[in-house]
Order: structure tokens, then sequence, then C-alpha cells
């Protein structure tokens, strides 16, 4: 908070020596110019607007940074972060931007001090971030015709990953346990969601089609297990999802099998973020 108050006055202090000349030109001394006398209210009013200008930049690069709890994190979540939220204009710029959203609120997890004492109304700031990102990516995912189903299906698979890391890191943290509930609960809606979309997309795809897209993801996934070498704990829960693909597979049920891969990779994909 100092830092950023000194940033602000250094600033500020700098805009008004740079506007408080009273010459009329050039000063032959030191070779500066100086505004001219009759020009004293438009100063004022360029400093003025200098100063907001700066202000907000200065607070808002603060803010960035912020976490729950600290001065700056309401102007992060109720201006900065809306403000660029309206600047997408794509259905795809929308998702990907509360992708993005999510991603910053894992962060923000791991920053917090599982040792430092935490209010109920930090607690629940950090519950109705977590609950809009995921309820704005539904809504724009669920209601625009414009996003494909595998775009759909890309973007919810990467939002179940970060919702599961973000369980985790609210499990791990004694101040979030009343939390856990709901942070679990926003995972099993991102993943009925997911298997919703595959659901349409097996009953649009033509047998040959989907039979080379399960291939490739079924490719896709080994490759993955190949490159990142999961340790035992990972390994046990991929090799059940594998089980569950290859029972999918001989009841000659896509969806299930594309679920399962989807919740394979997912499983990959959140130990790869410890490593």
């Amino acid at each position: 908070m100092n830092s950023g108050q000194n940033i602000v006055e250094r600033i500020i202090g700098k805009i008004r020596r740079a506007f408080s000349g009273t010459g009329t030109g050039n000063d032959p001394q030191n070779g500066m110019y100086t505004a001219p006398r009759s020009g004293g209210r438009l100063r004022k009013v360029l400093l003025a607007i200098l100063v907001v200008i700066i202000v907000l930049i200065v607070i808002g690069f603060l803010g960035v940074r912020s976490i729950p709890g600290s001065i700056f994190y309401g102007i992060k979540v109720n201006v900065v972060e809306p403000a660029m939220q309206g600047l997408q204009v794509s259905t795809h710029e929308k998702a990907a931007y509360q992708i993005k959203l999510m991603q910053r609120r894992l962060d923000e997890l791991t920053r917090l001090n599982p040792d430092k004492p935490m209010s109920d109304k930090t607690r629940e700031v950090i519950q109705n971030q977590l609950a809009r990102n995921t309820d704005d990516l539904r809504s724009i995912i669920e209601t625009n015709e414009n996003i494909t189903q595998g775009e759909a299906m890309t973007t919810l698979h990467d939002a179940a990953v970060i919702l599961e890391l973000q369980e985790n890191e609210i499990a791990e943290n004694p101040n979030l346990e009343s939390l856990d509930d709901a942070a679990i609960e926003r995972l099993r809606s991102i993943n009925e969601t997911y298997k919703g979309f595959v659901l349409v997309f097996v009953a649009g795809t033509d047998a040959e089609t989907l039979q080379a897209y399960v291939n490739d993801q079924l490719d896709v996934l080994l490759k993955a297990i190949k490159r990142e070498n999961p340790d035992e704990n990972t390994a046990a829960k991929v090799n059940k999802r594998l089980q569950n693909i290859k029972e999918a597979l001989i009841d000659n049920d896509a969806a299930e099998a594309i679920y399962q891969v989807h919740e394979a990779l997912q499983i990959l994909d959140s130990a790869k973020y410890y490593q």
C-alpha cells in the first residue's frame, strides 16, 4: 500500500513541476520551455486529467496482483476485469477470457497464506468470484450458437482442469474449508455440461467420423500418458479411466468413451500443474 502511494506521489510531483512554469516561452538560462502565464487554467485542467489517468493506471496495475482481502482486490474484480471483459467481442474471445479469469482465481488461491486468519467477508468474496466465473463461462457456451461442439468441449475441458486445481487448493487451505463443497459442485457442473455437449456431438455425427474421433482422442490420451510419465497415484486414477474406456468401447458407447478420455486427460493435466 505504501509503495503504491509513493509511486503515485512521485509521479504527481513530477507532473506538477512540469506544469508549474511561469515564463512565457524558452528559458535562455536552462533551455527549457515553460508554459505561459495566460495558460494557468488550462494547465490546471490538464494537470487534473493527467493525475486521474496516472492514478487509475497505477491502481489498476497494483490491483492486478492483488489477492482477496487486499485493498485493491475490489477494484480488480469489479472495475478492471469487467472493463476488460467488455472488450471481448467474439464468443471465442469471451470464453477464453473467462478461462483466463478462472486461472487467475487459481493463482490467487495458491498465494493465500493458510496460516493467516481470514475474515468471513473475504471468504464470501472468494466464493462469489469463483462462482461468477464458472457461471459466466457456462452461460457463454450454453447460450451462444456461434461456438462449435469442438470448441465448447475443449473450453469446458480446460475449465474442468482449472476447477479441479481450485478444489485442491481449497481443500488444502484450512481457512477455506467451508468452500470445499461448492468447489466440488462447480467441477461436477462443468463436467456435466461437457457430457451434455458430448451427447449432442455423438448424436449428430455419423458412425465413421465418430469412430475416427474416438481413435484420435485415444491417441491423444496415450501420448499424454507416455509424455507425462505420471506418478503412482495419478497412474492409478488414469488406469481406472482406461478400464472404463475399454468397457464403453465394448458396449459401443462412444459418448462414455469420449467422456472417460476427458476425465483421464483432466487427471493428467491437473497432476502436471504441480510438477
